[in-house]
């Protein structure tokens, strides 16, 4: 297995995710606004109102989370690309909770792990 991974956030337009344009290899899951999962990572997107977030009550700040493992020999498989989402979902839950985020941004406390 390779030694790199990360993860990293983002702002999104909403153009973002009506397209479902994803790379090949990659399938759409059913958590947040829109989720995927392919070999080496994942992308998770939400809206957060918080009232830290000032104007988000009107705007929801769209974020997109996104983990990537680099390089890697791990077999493209299930339970691979469920851990790939699991990751995810767990830093996002994270990051949810810092923002204080309405309703966990829309996310579930456990990831839900179903193809679309």
């Amino acid at each position: 297995m390779g030694d790199e991974a990360g993860i990293s956030f983002s702002m999104y337009a909403p153009q973002d995710v009506e397209d479902e344009g994803l790379p090949a290899g990659a399938e759409l899951y059913t958590m947040g606004v829109q989720s995927s999962v392919n070999r080496g990572g994942a992308l998770l997107y939400f809206e957060c109102v918080s009232p830290q977030l000032k104007g988000s009550d009107k705007a929801p700040l769209r974020i997109q989370g996104g983990f990537g493992r680099g390089k890697s020999d791990a077999p493209d498989t299930r339970e691979y690309r469920n851990m790939n989402m699991q990751i995810l979902h767990t830093m996002t839950l994270k990051l949810v909770k810092e923002l204080d985020c309405e309703d966990n941004g829309g996310l579930p406390k456990v990831p839900v792990l179903t193809p679309k």
